[in-house]
């Protein structure tokens, strides 16, 4: 596919797969005097049939985005719509990068269009990111070697940086501030049992995260501090007590059962329940699981805690409509 599209002129096919990173890039076309093209390749198996002692494969190839691209060339596939899962991979992106441009206030283009920039609010996104706040922390490490800073009673925000790498030695030397700053946050309740405190660092070492939250690299931050957490020159680390979290949903009539252990080590920190009545009268209990997905995209891109709790309130107001409980009564059936 990369030869076919080259010959088309389309430009050098450079190879590689940088799915795990921008959602989507599995080569970039280069042409000189042209912006550099990533195009994300999909196939399947469209049919088999044997072949004497051998069987003859057919596959069908998609290309995304290729809006130039020629299917009457010889030996070229037709192309078709990519399948759903790739398609709101690809979605995603491009809405990460449209908020980010919007926050720093850099028009975005798309398909030759422009949209203008503004700060971008949907109605079932409760609230902004916290980059602004995010970027001033970051700015005061890079000035002193170390800020933190506490968001909604919630999340205490902490960048460590030092020009030579932050080592196991940074860490030790600067330990005790973290641990200070953690006490007069305000983030922690009183009574020591309500509290169960989760740690989420930037860089992220989980194989496969970008997949599941936005990438570094695409935070409204400065270049030069995106290459310094890709050097190892700056930490950020979102500390974030779960017992908070709790908290919100239960104000908002969710039952929760906060687990025991760190919520990294632990597949599901909280589970979420409600109990509604169906149309029957009768009492039936909904759970939430493995909200940890969730919690961690809410964390690496500093999201509200109003996320959160709106994730699994609308989860849990699935289970209350006519359509759910209809198939709930058949299976009873």
């Amino acid at each position: 596919m990369a030869g076919i599209l080259a010959e088309q002129g389309h430009g050098f096919p450079l190879l590689h797969d940088i799915t795990d990173l921008l959602r989507t890039g599995d080569l970039t076309l280069i042409k000189p005097g042209s912006t550099p093209h990533a195009v994300e390749v999909k196939t399947r198996v469209a049919g088999q049939r044997p072949t004497g002692d051998l069987v003859e494969f057919e596959y069908e190839v998609s290309v995304w985005p290729d809006p130039t691209f020629d299917p009457s060339a010889e030996g070229a596939a037709t192309p078709t719509a990519l399948r759903p899962k790739p398609m709101r991979q690809i979605s995603r992106l491009v809405g990460a990068k449209q908020e980010m441009l919007a926050e720093l206030g850099v028009p975005f283009h798309r398909a030759g269009s422009q949209v203008p920039s503004a700060v971008i609010e949907g109605e079932d996104v409760p609230g902004p990111p916290a980059w602004q706040e995010l970027r001033r922390v970051v700015r005061a490490a890079k000035r002193s070697g170390y800020a933190s800073s506490a968001i909604d009673d919630t999340f205490l925000y902490v960048a460590i940086y030092d020009s030579a790498g932050v080592t196991n030695h940074t860490y030790a030397r600067l330990g005790n501030r973290v641990s200070e700053d953690l006490l007069r946050s305000g983030i922690l309740f009183e009574n020591p049992t309500d509290n169960a405190l989760s740690l989420y660092s930037i860089p992220h070492d989980e194989r496969g995260g970008p997949q599941l939250f936005m990438p570094y690299f695409l935070l409204p931050l400065p270049r030069s501090h995106i290459l310094d957490i890709l050097h190892g020159r700056l930490i950020v680390v979102n500390l974030v007590n779960l017992g908070r979290i709790a908290s919100l949903m239960r104000g908002v009539g969710l039952d929760v059962e906060l687990r025991d252990g760190s919520a990294q080590l632990v597949s599901d920190p909280l589970v979420v329940s409600r109990t509604f009545t169906d149309n029957e009268g009768h009492s039936i209990r909904g759970d939430f699981h493995h909200l940890q997905r969730h919690l961690t995209e809410m964390a690496m891109e500093f999201r509200p805690a109003a996320y959160i709790v709106k994730v699994a309130s609308d989860v849990l107001n699935l289970l209350s409509g006519s359509a759910m409980q209809e198939l709930l009564k058949r299976l009873d059936e």
